[in-house]
Formats: structure tokens, sequence, C-alpha cells
């Protein structure tokens, strides 16, 4: 009796299994029906623009053609633009005078990966301490560095970008401690967008009111994703204090020298308040970056699966321009997803 069930069993498996493989995968209709409309071509800048809709599409999502918003670099990865860098510091402790040499800022070319003392005694490093504003004397108000133009380096594959701190034995004076904080690296492209270049992408917007679904395009950075490494090239007793390279404060509580790290700014080199301090040769690297990457342009979901018919979408524009303003429309299941693209160009003076 058990080897009848058994085969009943299996027969009935095997007709189900064959059933499955021979239906047919459904696909999602194509949203052909939808359309955008408009009342006028011309705007002023804070009008309201309404944009009119038929069709009904699981999901809609809109670029507005504004820098960083354009439907024609969604998949744009790379582009040539004035790269700038900017960063705040304070000094305290040592001799209240400027200028002050224990503290540099270098770049290179052909580190190489190499992030140890034989990589940094090899590579070639530039210095360009001297487009920075440093402050002038002794306390704990920041001073902005001003925007450092870095551009010409980015003809290159990759740069880092490096702090260098000396201290020397002293037997009167205590060595200089330093605090860096907002470091911030940018690529300025010819249509005006300011794109980050040391932060993750932070993928597509969601939400359905246009003054807040777009995240804003300047992706400022942040400490965990600018990757800073250590390294000593004399006496490791004292050290900066952040962690091993592309490992976050988050995934590790001390760095490769087993000083406790932070996990957001400011970055500190603290020598101790003592005279008779040895002296020291500490770099901190951070990690490679090709100045002509960017975030591609994103859209902003107005409309998903669980939304509403849509039949309109009001937009403001606060800067005159010809603006190509793109609504992707797509119907989706768990199979396939497709889509048609309607296009409005627009004029605000």
């Amino acid at each position: 009796m058990r080897n009848i069930l058994l085969s009943v069993y299996i027969a009935i498996f095997i007709i189900v299994l064959n059933v499955g493989c021979n239906k047919k995968i459904s696909v999602a209709d194509n949203p052909s029906d939808f359309t955008v409309t408009i009342d006028a071509l011309n705007f002023r800048v804070n009008d309201t623009v309404t944009f009119k809709f038929s069709g009904n599409p699981d999901q809609i999502v809109l670029y507005t053609g504004e820098p960083g918003r354009q439907y024609q670099y969604r998949n744009r990865y790379w582009e040539t633009g004035t790269n700038k860098l900017s960063f705040a510091t304070f000094m305290q402790q040592g001799r209240n005078k400027y200028p002050d040499s224990s503290l540099q800022l270098l770049v290179t070319t052909n580190l190489g990966g190499r992030y140890d003392s034989t990589g940094v005694a090899n590579a070639t490093w530039d210095t360009l301490t001297q487009f920075v504003k440093w402050p002038d004397s002794t306390g704990t108000i920041s001073i902005n560095s001003g925007s450092i133009d870095v551009t010409k380096y980015n003809a290159y594959d990759s740069v880092n970008f490096a702090f260098n701190y000396t201290g020397k034995l002293d037997p009167k004076i205590t060595q200089r401690k330093w605090t860096i904080q907002s470091f911030n690296l940018v690529n300025k492209l010819p249509d005006g967008s300011t794109r980050g270049l040391l932060t993750p992408f932070l993928g597509t917007a969601t939400g359905v009111d246009s003054r807040t679904s777009f995240p804003d395009t300047t992706y400022a950075s942040t400490f965990a994703y600018t990757g800073w490494v250590e390294v000593d090239m004399m006496n490791n007793k004292n050290a900066w204090n952040v962690g091993t390279w592309n490992i976050s404060a988050a995934d590790s509580a001390k760095n490769s020298s087993g000083v406790a790290i932070t996990s957001k700014y400011p970055i500190v080199f603290d020598p101790g308040n003592k005279v008779n301090t040895a002296s020291n040769n500490d770099w901190i690297i951070t990690s490679a970056v090709n100045l002509k990457h960017i975030n591609p342009d994103f859209g902003a979901v107005i409309k998903n699966t669980i939304t509403p018919s849509l039949a309109n979408y009001q937009y403001v524009f606060v800067k005159p321009g010809v603006y190509t303003v793109t609504f992707v429309a797509s119907n989706i299941n768990v199979n396939t997803n497709n889509s048609v693209v309607r296009q409005v160009t627009i004029t605000v003076k």
C-alpha cells in the first residue's frame, strides 16, 4: 500500500511540475496610453508648472532637466570639471606663532595602493600647503582652508591626498595639537552642478513633493566614506584618531596601531601636553579617488504601485533656463518591467 501511495504522490508531483514549466510567464503591459500635456511652453521663475497625465501606469519617475536631474545623464559616471578641495582646522599647544610647519597638505598620483611607510616614501608628493589658509594662532575656532583648486590632477586615473604631521622633541615646548574637520572634495561640472567625490551613490529619490523628493546633488563628503589610512613614519606611540583605510568606525573599534577611532569629524592628532615628547612623523591619507568621477543624474518617483492614479503633477523651477522634462512611465510585475518615455521642453525666464 505504501508503494502505491508513493507512486501516486510522485505522479502528481510530475504533473504539477510539467504544468508549472509549461505555464507562460506573464508580461507587464506596455503603458503606451500614458501621455503628458501642458498648457504652455513658456514660464517665469517660480511659476507653478502643471503637467497633465492620461493613463494609469504603475510607476512614474520624473527627471526635471535641471543640473543633476537630467534623463540623458542617468548612466553617466565620468565627467571632467573643476575640482576644489576644502576643510577646516584649528591648532592648540606649542608655540603661539605663525607660520607653523608641523602640518602639511600633500597630493600624490602614484601611491599605487601602498598604504604603508614604503609606499609613502616611494610616492611622489606635491605640496599644497602654500594654497591653504591656516590658523595664525592657537585656539578652538575652526579656520576654513579656502577653496583649493586641484583640477590639474584630474588627468590622472586616481590621486590621494594626505596630511603629514611633524613633531619635534623639545625640552621646553609641547608639540602642536591639530584638529581637522569638514574635509570636502568636489567636481563642479560645466552645467553648474557640484558633485561630491568622497560619498556613496544615494540612489533614486522617492516621494511626491517636488521640493523634497530630490536629494541634495552636492553630496557633501563624510568621514566614513573618505576612507582614511594612517601611516607612521616615526614613533608610532602618537597617532591620528582615525581607522584603517576602507574600514569605517562602525566596523572597527581601533585602527591598525591600536588607537581608538572616531565615527565622525573631527580628526585629531594629539601628542599629549608634556614637554620632551619624542619626535613624530605621522601621515593620514585618503583612499584613492578619480577626480572625474560623478554619480549619475537621478529622477524622483512621483507615483508608485501603491499610490492612486495621478492626473497631474506640479513643479516650480527656481532658475531661468531651457529644460527638457522627462517622465518615465512603467508597468511592473514580478517578471517584467515595460516602460515608455515622454518628454516636454519648456523655457523658464
